[in-house]
C-alpha cells in the first residue's frame, strides 16, 4: 500500500517516548515554581521520512512513499518544521530517556 507524505515526509519534529513525557511532567509539577513554562521535549530534531523509512525498513513492509503537497487548509493551520527548546528542561537536570531510534523500538 502507498502512503502519501506532505513534502515528501521532508519536514522535522520533535519526539517523545510518552513514558519520557509522563516522567519529565510528574518532576516538573513536584519541582518547579508555579506559573513557570518548561517545555517537555526531547531538543532533537528529526527528519519525518527518515522515521518513515526506519519503520518501513524494521516492519519489512513494502509500502511506498508518495509526496503530495499539502492543501491550503494545512499550510494555513500546519507549522511544516516543529521542535521545541528544552534549555530550561536541561537546567533543571532534566532529559528523556529515549531518542528517537530508541522509542520506535519499544513499540516495532
Amino acid at each position: 500500500m502507498d502512503i502519501t507524505l506532505f513534502h515528501g515526509g521532508i519536514f522535522f519534529r520533535d519526539y517523545i517516548h510518552v513514558s519520557d513525557a509522563c516522567n519529565l511532567m510528574t518532576s516538573l509539577m513536584r519541582d518547579s515554581e508555579v506559573n513557570n513554562i518548561v517545555n517537555v521535549s526531547s531538543g532533537d530534531k528529526t527528519k519525518f521520512i527518515d522515521v518513515m523509512n526506519y519503520c518501513n525498513k524494521k516492519l519489512s513492509s513494502k509500502s511506498n512513499f508518495i509526496s503530495v503537497e499539502p492543501s491550503d487548509f494545512h499550510k494555513i493551520v500546519q507549522v511544516k518544521d516543529m521542535w521545541i527548546d528544552t534549555h530550561k528542561l536541561k537546567t533543571k537536570g532534566l532529559s528523556v530517556n529515549y531518542n528517537i531510534w530508541e522509542g520506535l523500538n519499544t513499540l516495532l
